[in-house]
Protein backbone atom coordinates (compact mmCIF):
# COMPACT_ATOMS: atom_id res chain seq x y z
CA UNK A 1 0.00 0.00 0.00
CA UNK A 2 2.81 2.87 0.74
CA UNK A 3 1.61 3.94 4.14
CA UNK A 4 2.05 6.76 5.91
CA UNK A 5 5.43 8.09 3.88
CA UNK A 6 3.24 8.15 0.42
CA UNK A 7 0.70 10.29 2.77
CA UNK A 8 3.23 12.57 4.05
CA UNK A 9 4.57 12.84 0.56
CA UNK A 10 1.48 13.87 -0.83
CA UNK A 11 0.72 16.01 1.82
CA UNK A 12 3.59 18.11 1.60
CA UNK A 13 3.15 18.25 -2.05
CA UNK A 14 -0.42 19.69 -1.39
CA UNK A 15 1.03 22.18 1.44
CA UNK A 16 3.44 23.23 -1.46
CA UNK A 17 1.66 23.68 -4.27
CA UNK A 18 -1.33 26.54 -2.22
CA UNK A 19 2.28 27.86 -0.43
CA UNK A 20 3.71 28.59 -4.05
CA UNK A 21 0.16 30.05 -4.91
CA UNK A 22 0.32 32.36 -1.84
CA UNK A 23 3.90 33.69 -2.37
CA UNK A 24 2.83 34.67 -6.13
CA UNK A 25 0.55 36.54 -4.34
CA UNK A 26 -2.38 34.63 -5.95
CA UNK A 27 -3.95 34.34 -2.37
CA UNK A 28 -5.31 37.04 -0.58
CA UNK A 29 -5.69 37.42 3.33
CA UNK A 30 -9.27 37.86 2.60
CA UNK A 31 -9.35 34.21 0.61
CA UNK A 32 -7.88 32.51 3.03
CA UNK A 33 -8.98 33.80 5.69
CA UNK A 34 -12.50 33.12 4.03
CA UNK A 35 -11.03 29.33 3.07
CA UNK A 36 -9.92 29.10 6.39
CA UNK A 37 -13.24 29.94 7.86
CA UNK A 38 -15.40 27.99 6.02
CA UNK A 39 -12.81 24.75 6.70
CA UNK A 40 -12.32 25.07 10.25
CA UNK A 41 -16.66 25.29 10.98
CA UNK A 42 -17.12 22.23 8.66
CA UNK A 43 -14.04 20.79 10.46
CA UNK A 44 -15.11 21.52 14.12
CA UNK A 45 -18.90 20.49 13.45
CA UNK A 46 -17.21 16.92 12.08
CA UNK A 47 -15.35 17.37 15.32
CA UNK A 48 -18.02 17.53 17.18
CA UNK A 49 -19.25 14.68 16.18
CA UNK A 50 -16.94 12.10 15.92
CA UNK A 51 -14.20 13.30 18.68
CA UNK A 52 -12.86 10.56 21.19
CA UNK A 53 -11.66 11.20 24.76
CA UNK A 54 -7.75 11.01 23.41
CA UNK A 55 -9.03 13.69 20.94
CA UNK A 56 -9.60 16.14 23.98
CA UNK A 57 -6.77 14.78 25.94
CA UNK A 58 -4.74 15.88 23.00
CA UNK A 59 -6.34 19.72 22.87
CA UNK A 60 -6.09 19.65 26.37
CA UNK A 61 -2.08 19.12 26.30
CA UNK A 62 -1.62 20.87 23.36
CA UNK A 63 -3.40 24.17 25.47
CA UNK A 64 -1.36 23.25 28.28
CA UNK A 65 2.15 23.50 26.14
CA UNK A 66 1.16 26.44 24.69
CA UNK A 67 0.57 28.10 28.75
CA UNK A 68 3.77 26.45 29.80
CA UNK A 69 5.63 28.71 26.77
CA UNK A 70 4.06 31.66 27.43
CA UNK A 71 4.20 31.20 31.20
CA UNK A 72 8.47 31.63 30.44
CA UNK A 73 8.23 34.21 27.59
CA UNK A 74 7.87 31.92 24.50
CA UNK A 75 6.00 32.80 22.16
CA UNK A 76 3.84 29.15 21.65
CA UNK A 77 3.65 29.59 17.96
CA UNK A 78 3.94 25.75 17.07
CA UNK A 79 1.59 24.80 19.74
CA UNK A 80 -0.84 27.43 18.28
CA UNK A 81 -1.09 26.28 15.02
CA UNK A 82 -0.82 22.28 15.91
CA UNK A 83 -4.12 23.21 17.92
CA UNK A 84 -5.98 23.73 14.40
CA UNK A 85 -4.23 20.45 13.05
CA UNK A 86 -5.70 18.56 16.09
CA UNK A 87 -9.03 19.63 15.61
CA UNK A 88 -8.81 18.59 11.89
CA UNK A 89 -7.56 15.15 12.92
CA UNK A 90 -10.78 14.98 15.56
CA UNK A 91 -12.82 15.15 12.80
CA UNK A 92 -11.82 11.76 11.83
CA UNK A 93 -12.09 12.67 8.18
CA UNK A 94 -8.37 12.51 6.22
CA UNK A 95 -9.50 14.97 3.43
CA UNK A 96 -10.13 17.67 6.65
CA UNK A 97 -6.85 16.83 7.49
CA UNK A 98 -5.14 17.16 4.22
CA UNK A 99 -6.90 20.53 3.55
CA UNK A 100 -6.44 21.81 6.68
CA UNK A 101 -2.15 20.84 6.66
CA UNK A 102 -2.66 22.72 3.60
CA UNK A 103 -4.29 25.98 4.85
CA UNK A 104 -2.03 26.04 8.24
CA UNK A 105 0.94 25.76 5.99
CA UNK A 106 -0.16 29.16 4.34
CA UNK A 107 -0.98 30.49 7.64
CA UNK A 108 2.04 29.71 9.28
CA UNK A 109 4.06 31.31 6.21
CA UNK A 110 2.32 34.26 6.97
CA UNK A 111 2.70 34.26 10.50
CA UNK A 112 6.38 33.77 9.74
CA UNK A 113 6.45 37.00 8.28
CA UNK A 114 4.65 38.89 11.37
CA UNK A 115 8.06 37.48 13.37
CA UNK A 116 7.38 36.55 16.92
CA UNK A 117 4.74 38.40 18.96
CA UNK A 118 4.02 37.05 22.36
CA UNK A 119 0.88 39.03 22.36
CA UNK A 120 -0.69 37.17 19.76
CA UNK A 121 0.43 33.85 20.88
CA UNK A 122 -1.05 34.48 24.28
CA UNK A 123 -4.25 35.74 22.56
CA UNK A 124 -4.46 32.83 20.33
CA UNK A 125 -3.54 29.93 23.18
CA UNK A 126 -6.78 31.85 25.58
CA UNK A 127 -9.32 32.24 22.26
CA UNK A 128 -7.96 28.02 21.99
CA UNK A 129 -8.77 27.42 25.57
CA UNK A 130 -12.16 28.81 25.56
CA UNK A 131 -12.93 27.20 22.04
CA UNK A 132 -11.61 23.53 24.07
CA UNK A 133 -13.76 24.42 26.93
CA UNK A 134 -16.75 24.51 24.39
CA UNK A 135 -15.75 21.41 22.94
CA UNK A 136 -15.27 19.53 26.47
CA UNK A 137 -19.06 20.52 27.23
CA UNK A 138 -20.31 19.66 24.41
CA UNK A 139 -21.61 23.44 23.15
CA UNK A 140 -21.32 23.27 18.99
CA UNK A 141 -22.70 26.72 18.87
CA UNK A 142 -20.80 28.22 20.93
CA UNK A 143 -17.73 26.76 20.06
CA UNK A 144 -18.66 27.57 16.42
CA UNK A 145 -19.18 31.02 17.70
CA UNK A 146 -15.60 31.60 19.32
CA UNK A 147 -13.64 29.88 16.62
CA UNK A 148 -14.77 32.36 14.24
CA UNK A 149 -14.36 34.80 16.33
CA UNK A 150 -10.55 33.92 16.68
CA UNK A 151 -10.22 33.21 12.66
CA UNK A 152 -11.26 37.20 12.41
CA UNK A 153 -9.50 38.12 14.66
CA UNK A 154 -6.26 36.50 13.20
CA UNK A 155 -7.29 37.96 9.61
CA UNK A 156 -7.31 41.37 11.38
CA UNK A 157 -4.21 41.12 12.59
CA UNK A 158 -2.32 39.77 9.26
CA UNK A 159 -4.17 42.80 7.53
CA UNK A 160 -2.68 44.88 9.95
CA UNK A 161 0.67 43.79 9.22
CA UNK A 162 0.23 43.46 5.54
CA UNK A 163 -0.57 46.92 5.40
CA UNK A 164 2.66 48.17 7.71
CA UNK A 165 4.93 46.27 5.61
CA UNK A 166 3.27 48.33 2.53
CA UNK A 167 3.98 51.45 4.00
CA UNK A 168 7.66 50.36 5.18
CA UNK A 169 8.66 49.31 1.75
CA UNK A 170 6.71 52.05 0.54
CA UNK A 171 10.22 53.80 1.44
CA UNK A 172 7.80 55.95 4.47
CA UNK A 173 10.24 54.81 7.16
CA UNK A 174 8.31 57.26 9.02
CA UNK A 175 5.99 55.12 10.55
CA UNK A 176 6.84 52.07 13.22
CA UNK A 177 5.22 49.03 13.76
CA UNK A 178 3.22 49.24 16.78
CA UNK A 179 4.30 46.95 19.42
CA UNK A 180 0.74 45.32 20.53
CA UNK A 181 1.29 44.27 24.27
CA UNK A 182 -2.30 43.82 25.83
Amino acid sequence: AGGPVIVDTILNTLANSFLDIFRMGRITIDELTTARTEVEKIVLVHAFRNLEDSDIHALQDNVQKAHSKLKDGIQAFEENVQFHKLLAKASKNHVFVAVMESIITMVAHFRSLLGADLALSERATFEHAQILDAIVKRQKKRGLELLEKHLLYIDGRFKEFSEEQAVLNSGDHAVERPHNNA
